[in-house]
């Protein structure tokens, strides 16, 4: 499963700089709504495949922040820093075991583990599957 949109909102758009050490890597945000609707019909249908499940469009931070600043209203920056300093501003921001969480998440991010968009699962849903600007218009309205 790839990385939630509400883990975006909740941890890198709390702020309207966001610095992280991502570089221009990218990301394919998905909905906890679309991973619960793609579980129910693998229980209803039983196929036994294994589905990707991640956004169906991939974007980077600069984008993120651009639909952000769009939907949210603020207006929101990505800037890219290095590995280092990013993790130090963690460990005296949060507690153990975020820090290396955080990092590690960061660190897959870069090498390309999270920008493969989905494009099989969003054909089985009920539903078009919802991209992030979608899911940042629902949580603001």
């Amino acid at each position: 499963c790839g990385l939630y949109c509400d883990f975006i909102l909740q941890h890198w758009l709390r702020e309207t700089e966001i610095v992280l050490p991502l570089s221009d890597a990218l990301i394919a945000p998905i909905s906890r709504d679309d991973v619960a609707a793609a579980c129910v019909h693998a229980v209803q249908n039983g196929t036994g495949t294994v589905w990707e499940l991640t956004g169906a469009r991939s974007y980077s931070m600069t984008e993120i922040a651009a639909v952000a600043s769009r939907v949210l209203g603020r207006l929101f920056t990505y800037r890219s820093c290095t590995p280092g300093p990013y993790f130090q501003r963690l460990t005296r921001e949060a507690e153990d075991p975020w820090p290396l969480a955080f990092s590690s998440l960061c660190a897959s991010i870069r090498e390309g583990r999270y920008g493969a968009a989905s494009t099989g699962f969003g054909d089985r849903l009920s539903r078009p599957q919802e991209d992030f600007e979608g899911f940042l218009r629902r949580c603001a309205a």
